[in-house]
């Protein structure tokens, strides 16, 4: 799949693990509704939290493998 929107099932969270400049590339075409973005360190940039924070879109900046570790 070249972008989210072609993921025909309902999305709660997208994953960030990958360049930031395609992780930009693919939330400014994302059009389905998600109810949060996790960051994943190494996929973060200025310009991708300026989008995101410009456009009210729900974010994290996180590991999730971290974040999961807490539930063990």
């Amino acid at each position: 799949m070249e972008s989210i929107n072609d993921i025909p099932e309902d999305i709660n969270v997208i994953d960030l693990c990958i360049n930031p400049i395609k992780g930009l590339s693919l939330m400014k075409e994302c059009n389905k509704k998600f109810e949060n973005i996790v960051i994943q360190p190494g996929a973060e940039s200025e310009e991708l939290f300026n989008f995101l924070r410009k456009n009210k879109l729900p974010y994290i900046e996180s590991c999730l493998l971290v974040g999961l570790s807490v539930y063990r």
